[in-house]
């Protein structure tokens, strides 16, 4: 009998099978497309049946159980029943969990435990959870409202500060100079952004280079680093299931790669949540549905994760 773990995300997908009796990873994940938001029947029936098709492409016969991370998910329990039946359907599984990404992505990082969990990447999103199951969440509310303290905050800061310097509104950067190396001009950036289906990555793309300018001592870069980080370390503070006591904090994502910019997050952290006891991520999402599988039972977040189970 195996679990099937898969993460569903806005980059694409990936899925794994693991030995109930040998815990063991029954050969290397496979990868597939990218999330599409669970809005109605038919776009149940596509995350259904693109789940099903990572099972066949898997060749496990026998299924315990499978667990979903999906970005854009929505706790509509009709239409999460309806998947996950389609799945059980197809391919035998006893149990079904579907599950918000931010929550898989919480226990790839951190576990079964409460705590903090900050993830960083084209987006942003902080997530608590209590002793009590009870959980809070901040930001994830996409490029056009939320998001603050993400690559594509930075990299929209960035692009912002350097166009304000060209047009002598703003204080003279090397982001100027840095982001016409990278499009050839303000003009080609302009081009690539507003010619792009999704935006929020293209604008994501450049937060490294932000973040190394920061490094090299430009104090515009710098400025916009150390506000992505408070936000961030905001965000964790207003989720946190504690003030006062210990609480374990981790970073993941895309940003939590730059030991420069973990560095900058740590200051904040410090300053907003002196309680925080700051760690390093433990492992995935894709880590952290296989986690969730285990711990389905136990962990009733409504709202978050839903579960489906053939008596």
């Amino acid at each position: 009998m195996a679990r099937i773990a898969v993460d569903i995300g806005q980059g694409g997908s990936r899925a794994s099978a693991h030995d109930t009796c040998a815990h063991d990873t029954c050969g290397s994940p496979i990868v597939g497309p990218s999330a599409v938001p669970l809005l109605d029947s038919a776009s149940a029936d596509t995350i259904a049946d693109r789940v099903i098709e990572f099972v066949v492409r898997l060749g496990i016969p026998r299924i315990e159980t499978v667990t979903v991370g999906m970005t854009g998910f929505k706790p509509d329990l009709h239409l999460l029943l309806r998947a996950a039946a389609r799945i059980t359907h197809a391919t035998s599984a006893r149990s079904v969990t579907i599950a918000d990404d931010v929550l898989t992505g919480y226990m790839g990082a951190l576990g079964p435990v409460p705590g903090v969990v900050v993830t960083a990447g084209t987006g942003s999103v902080a997530l608590g959870i209590a002793y009590d199951y009870t959980w809070r969440k901040a930001d994830g509310h996409g490029y056009m409202l939320g998001d603050h303290g993400s690559g594509f905050w930075i990299g929209q800061q960035g692009v912002q500060a350097a166009l304000a310097a060209l047009d002598n509104r703003g204080r003279s950067t090397t982001l100027v100079d840095a982001i016409v190396e990278q499009y050839g001009s303000t003009s080609g950036l302009r081009d690539v952004i507003y010619s792009s289906t999704s935006p929020a990555p293209a604008l994501a793309s450049l937060a490294p280079t932000v973040i190394e300018a920061s490094r090299s001592g430009d104090t515009v870069a710098a400025d916009i680093v150390r506000r992505a980080a408070r936000y961030l370390a905001c965000a964790a503070a207003a989720c946190a299931p504690s003030t006062e006591e210990v609480v374990p904090v981790v970073l993941t994502g895309g940003l939590s790669q730059s030991d420069y910019f973990w560095s900058r997050f740590a200051d904040a952290v410090a300053a907003e949540l002196p309680a925080a006891d700051l760690q390093i991520a433990a492992g995935s999402p894709l880590d952290g549905a296989d986690v969730l599988s285990q711990q389905a039972e136990s962990w009733h977040l409504p709202g978050l994760v839903a579960h489906y189970r053939l008596d």
